[in-house]
């Protein structure tokens, strides 16, 4: 696993909200469509990429850490050219966030 650049949890919600056009509440919600499942589970292996637990990455999409883990493993087998493409652009658009002050 590459980690990339440790970001705020939120950005990483809001880049995926704004990449799949679901909104935030709804990727964190319990619809088990195709579409928005696979849009949560790269949300989450995003996160994991970046450094957060799976205990973090729970708690930000409302979810239990084993789900994350669950998450995180069926991305790696269904590893195609669309996904890696999903994964860049939500880390694109993670990165190109404007930084706050803390």
């Amino acid at each position: 696993m590459n980690l990339s650049t440790k970001c705020h949890p939120e950005s990483v919600l809001t880049a995926v909200s704004e990449i799949s056009g679901y909104s935030p509440d709804e990727i964190v919600s319990s619809k088990r469509g195709n579409s928005i499942t696979a849009w949560r589970h790269i949300g989450m292996f995003v996160a994991r990429q970046r450094g957060m637990t799976l205990d973090q990455v729970g708690k930000l999409f409302g979810k239990h850490y084993t789900s994350v883990s669950f998450a995180e493993r069926k991305v790696e087998r269904k590893m195609n050219d669309t996904v890696r493409r999903a994964i860049e652009a939500v880390n694109n658009k993670v990165d190109n966030e404007p930084k706050t002050l803390s």
